[in-house]
């Protein structure tokens, strides 16, 4: 005699979280932990790709497609506000890129017109993923959230992802406020820089009180002894007024692939 198995059912999602969508290389699922006390929806776009692809980051860099989101299906949402953690760096000896490698998870925030009902979420997504060829990928997911959802698992999974995002400037470390391109053009970059005014730091700004990862090389300070009388004074004890000095600086684009140069200086 012969028993006859039925298929197993498949396990069930956990609240807050989607079916997984396929795309041709890619698959999507939307993530939601629900509704905060800051009244917006807390939620995020999840993005698994095969081990050796990539997608990119919201500025690619050299090459590559920005990811495009359009929520615009969605019922009971508002404006959308999507966060990236921070990105790897790929250079395969022609240029640059931000990616992310095997995927990753976007975390977002959304406006929730009547947060006591229902949200139907609807994402229509295009990224670029790339291995040995870059192509377009196209995937559509959805996630139906309850009124008054609370998933700890969901929004365990997205502390996780935001606590990669990079957050505000740390007191007292360098923070670009604005940056102008002082020369050259679209078409000759290389005779281009990038003039940048950083925040402002305490009078007694040392090295040490700088993290490790932000501290600029011996090679990239400017030399003092170059500098006026007054600018060297300020940068030691600030202005007559009191306040903290400013530093400044100048980032000189790439001009061959892997090079990049940086001087700053108090001021």
């Amino acid at each position: 005699a012969c028993l006859a198995l039925a298929p197993l059912p498949a396990a069930a999602a956990p609240p807050g979280f989607g079916p997984w969508a396929s795309g041709a290389e890619a698959e999507v699922r939307l993530i939601a932990a629900g509704v905060g006390e800051d009244g917006r929806l807390h939620g995020g776009i999840e993005v698994m790709l095969e081990p050796g692809w990539w997608t990119y980051w919201r500025t690619p860099g050299a090459a590559g497609l920005p990811p495009v989101f359009d929520f615009a299906a969605s019922t009971n949402l508002g404006a959308v506000d999507v966060l990236f953690p921070l990105p790897s760096r790929h250079d395969d000896g022609y240029g640059a890129t931000n990616v992310y490698p095997d995927g990753v998870l976007l975390p977002f925030t959304a406006e929730v017109p009547d947060p006591a009902a229902p949200i139907s979420l609807s994402l229509a997504l295009d990224i670029g993923v790339c291995q040995e060829v870059c192509v377009p990928e196209h995937v559509e997911a959805t996630l139906e959230v309850p009124a008054g959802l609370a998933s700890r698992v969901a929004a365990a999974t997205l502390a996780g992802a935001r606590a990669r995002v990079p957050g505000p400037p740390m007191p007292g470390v360098l923070a670009v406020e604005s940056a102008r391109r002082s020369g050259g053009d679209d078409k000759h970059r290389r005779a281009a820089r990038l003039v940048c005014r950083g925040a402002r730091a305490p009078s007694r700004w040392r090295r040490r009180d700088v993290p490790r990862a932000h501290r600029p090389r011996r090679s990239q300070v400017a030399d003092r002894r170059r500098q006026p009388p007054g600018d060297a004074r300020r940068g030691r004890q600030g202005d007559r007024a009191g306040r903290p000095p400013r530093l400044g600086g100048v980032l000189r684009l790439p001009t061959t692939p892997g090079f990049n140069s940086s001087a700053w200086r108090r001021r």
